[in-house]
């Protein structure tokens, strides 16, 4: 028994005296960090091994390349750095990872689930009756998000765009809620 070193993609040659078999190197593909619930921007990061040497290995999620990186002489590769792109709904995602010049292709499926995020809100500070901003992505396309403020809301449920995203702006306050929610 013995361990197969990194190794570019494709037929080697295992031998034994003047015997010798066929022995096909795969592609393969890890999640090393950031695999699991994640938010729009943040970063996965994969391990591959079984590509072309220093071919490029690009990371997609459907037809979006989210990130890439040159294999070593023997085809593997530490950390691709992959970016959830923006414009991304909630849910489950596979990551393929795919030799450019050889087009061989690993599945990840299911590496990420995007969960809804804050995105901004803008200011960030001010008085009561400051107009506020609030955006937020990751979301389901159409989806009702209730925008509260010290735990209790602050108007009408805000829908979604087609991509998840939400923009909406309100009003701070001017005086505290009480335990039902009103002023």
């Amino acid at each position: 028994s013995f361990t197969i070193p990194a190794l570019t993609r494709g037929v080697h040659t295992v031998g034994l005296k003047n015997q010798t078999v066929s022995f096909t190197v795969n592609s393969k593909a890890v999640v090393s960090d950031g695999g699991g619930q994640i938010e729009v921007g943040a970063t996965v990061k994969i391990d591959a091994t079984g590509f072309g040497g220093s071919e490029v290995v690009q990371l997609k999620i459907g037809d979006a390349v989210i990130g890439s990186a040159a294999a070593s002489s023997s085809g593997s590769v530490s950390e691709i750095k992959g970016v959830i792109p923006s414009g991304s709904i909630a849910g489950n995602y596979t990551i393929h990872a795919v030799g450019a010049s050889s087009g061989a292709s690993v599945e990840l499926k299911d590496a990420v689930t995007i969960v809804p995020s804050l995105a901004s809100l803008s200011p960030a500070q001010g008085t009561t009756l400051t107009s506020l901003t609030v955006k937020g992505e990751g979301f389901t396309a159409g989806e009702p998000v209730t925008i509260t403020f010290d735990g209790s809301s602050v108007g009408d449920p805000v829908n979604t765009n087609t991509v998840g995203q939400l923009d909406t702006t309100f009003t701070v306050p001017s005086k505290p809620f009480n335990r039902d929610g009103h002023e």
